[in-house]
């Protein structure tokens, strides 16, 4: 299955939910009863508010989500078998007023004030089946903290970051390890 040809519209639909500039380098699905749905995508990157800067909000070289298709036909779970996630970069700024870069994702991009809830039309809850995840390895990750509430602006860097967690499940205690650099390498 050639989900590269659908990459305009998996973009479009992502910019459209964010609020911000998505984009991608490559994206593979293969499908079997067997092995499940397998999610490989390259060099995501999402764009920066522009009131905030010019850089990317968040960086990722390489995602590979596993998905388990028969435990969602026979127990209604949505079972990942794998999240692994490679070098991910995300840089959070705080300005003098006290926003935050992270809270405009997912707000449209030109908010109209005139805008009601009552104009817009009402959409139906989505409910989610239960999620479970054997196993969510991230590596190779650095968040950058930038707060110009202070003079001058305080930088932190956190590298190094290594997140492992098992047996993931939105209803039940997850055991996870958490590994970084901040402050020296």
């Amino acid at each position: 299955f050639d989900i590269q040809r659908f990459k305009p519209q998996i973009i479009s639909a992502a910019n459209s939910a964010l609020g911000r500039t998505v984009d991608f380098a490559d994206i593979k699905l293969d499908a079997s009863l067997l092995k499940g749905l397998r999610l490989n995508l390259k060099q995501l990157t999402i764009s920066e508010d522009p009131d905030f800067g010019k850089e990317n909000f968040l960086s990722v070289d390489n995602i590979f989500l596993g998905i388990d298709v028969l435990s969602y036909l026979t127990k209604r779970q949505l079972s990942i078998s794998t999240v692994q996630v490679q070098s991910p970069k995300v840089t959070i700024i705080r300005k003098k007023d006290g926003s935050i870069n992270a809270q405009t994702i997912g707000k449209p991009v030109n908010q109209d004030s005139s805008n009601t809830k009552k104009d817009k039309p009402a959409q139906a809850a989505m409910v989610l089946p239960a999620v479970f995840a054997e196993g969510i390895i991230l590596e190779g990750g650095s968040i950058t903290y930038i707060d110009y509430s202070f003079e001058p602006a305080m930088v932190i860097n956190a590298a190094q970051i290594k997140l492992e967690a098992g047996r993931f499940s939105l209803t039940a205690p997850v055991d996870f390890s958490l590994e970084g650099a901040v402050f020296s390498g």
